[in-house]
């Protein structure tokens, strides 16, 4: 054996470092669904306000506009209902996520 051959054994410079692809698949889809709850849980925010202040504005609205109130309560109950919706939606997964 070469001195050369010797410091290339010794130096580790023969082969580069090998991939493991399933880890690296495993990270990068933990990385990519922890972005998509932190997309979907920073609108719910968002969803929670349009609710209140929905709801806030419904008695001013039906003195102003008393037609225009059996028009506003199916926005208003979606809106609530989409808010208990999505709540419940991420309380479940992220315990079923745990679990694992």
């Amino acid at each position: 054996m070469t001195p050369e051959q010797k410091l290339e054994l010794l130096l580790g410079r023969s082969a580069p470092p090998a991939r493991d692809f399933d880890f690296l698949t495993a990270v990068a889809q933990r990385v990519a669904l922890r972005r998509a709850w932190w997309a979907a849980a920073s609108m719910l925010p968002w969803l929670v306000v349009s609710c209140v202040l929905t709801w806030a504005l419904a008695p001013f609205i039906a003195e102003v506009w008393p037609d225009l109130v059996p028009g506003l309560a199916m926005p208003v109950g979606a809106l609530a209902g989409s808010v208990i919706l999505a709540t419940s939606i991420l309380w479940l997964t992220r315990t079923l996520s745990r679990r694992r």
